[in-house]
């Protein structure tokens, strides 16, 4: 199924689906190139009886530094 189909079935918003799926957190789900440049998720049925994550970002994942702007 889609990440849009996904996201219904779910019950959450697509763009917490695709952070999910960035995130590498759906079982099974994988990126399809459909033309150069532009992909789609593919996520198994099966997905849908997993738990949902938890709140946050996962353990051990680190957010890019903010840039540091100087005032002159």
């Amino acid at each position: 199924m889609t990440a849009k189909e996904f996201a219904e079935k779910m019950d959450v918003t697509y763009t917490t689906i695709i952070r999910w799926l960035r995130l590498g957190l759906v079982p099974g789900a994988y990126a399809e190139e459909v033309l150069p440049g532009m992909q789609i998720w593919r996520i198994p049925h099966e997905a849908i009886h997993m738990q949902r994550p938890r709140a946050g970002a996962p353990r051990g994942y680190k957010r890019k530094p903010k840039l540091k702007v100087k005032k002159k």
